[in-house]
């Protein structure tokens, strides 16, 4: 599975626009992670566009990786409203869903709100919000604020929040 991700990296970056990465790394007092983030319109109207985000964590009382990768092929209205395929990847496998979403950038400031469903044998519903505040330090640096929640309801029963 690393070999494909690596495979539709390099592909993603083959196209000509500018690229945006960003590598966080944590370490915690149960496990140490790096956060691997890209994204990259895909067309000079900036109405395709491609985000991958890929997460690798080891727990440092078992020793053993974890690794989740999330990838978001979206198509953007000029109204901000869009709609995305998603896959993500992960050692439970691979789940494709399919959503709305809005993004808006006001001057530093970045909004995005990605709602999907996954069909499956039933029905999941997951709800994304980033809030990102960037500004220019230098030519060189910027500082990067970035607020990720994520709410996932599966069979409409059990409620998962995560706010990293």
């Amino acid at each position: 599975m690393n070999k494909f991700c690596i495979v539709v990296l390099l592909i993603a970056c083959s196209i000509p626009a500018n690229p945006q990465f960003s590598l966080e790394v944590n370490a915690g007092v149960e496990r140490v992670s790096a956060h691997l983030k890209f994204f990259k319109f895909i067309d000079k109207n900036k109405r395709w566009s491609i985000y991958s985000g890929n997460h690798v964590a080891v727990n440092y009382d078992t020793g053993k990786p974890g690794f989740i990768s999330a990838n978001i092929f979206a198509y953007h209205f000029r109204s901000g409203i869009g709609i995305s395929t998603v896959l993500i990847a992960g050692k439970n496998g691979l789940h494709p869903s399919a959503g709305l979403q809005y993004q808006k950038t006001i001057r530093s400031f970045s909004f995005y709100i990605l709602a999907t469903i996954e069909p499956n044998k039933f029905a999941k519903q997951e709800n994304y919000f980033f809030l990102v505040y960037k500004h220019k330090l230098s030519n060189r640096m910027k500082f990067v604020f970035n607020n990720e929640n994520y709410i996932s309801f599966q069979k409409w029963a059990t409620i998962r929040v995560f706010n990293g």
